[in-house]
C-alpha cells in the first residue's frame, strides 16, 4: 500500500527506496524470491541516486543471497 501511496504522491528517493527495501524483505521473508530481487534492484538504483552507499551495499549484497537461493 504504501509504494502505491508513494508512486501516486512523489516521495523522495530516499523514501521510496526505504519503502521498497522493506518489501522485498517481506517478499523475500514470504519466498516471492523474484520480486524481492526486483525491488531490491529498484532500491539500488534509488539508494545509488541518492548517494546513499550503505544501501547500495544493502541491496547488492541481498540480490546475491537471493540469486543464489532462487
Amino acid at each position: 500500500m504504501v509504494l502505491e501511496y508513494y508512486r501516486g504522491t512523489p516521495p523522495t528517493t530516499l523514501e521510496m527506496a526505504n519503502a521498497l527495501r522493506v518489501m522485498a524483505m517481506a517478499e523475500a521473508a514470504a519466498g516471492e524470491l523474484d520480486s524481492a530481487m526486483t525491488h531490491w534492484r529498484e532500491a539500488r538504483t534509488l539508494y545509488h541516486d541518492a548517494g546513499i552507499a550503505d544501501g547500495v551495499l544493502e541491496a547488492d549484497r541481498h540480490v546475491a543471497l537471493l540469486s543464489t537461493a532462487a
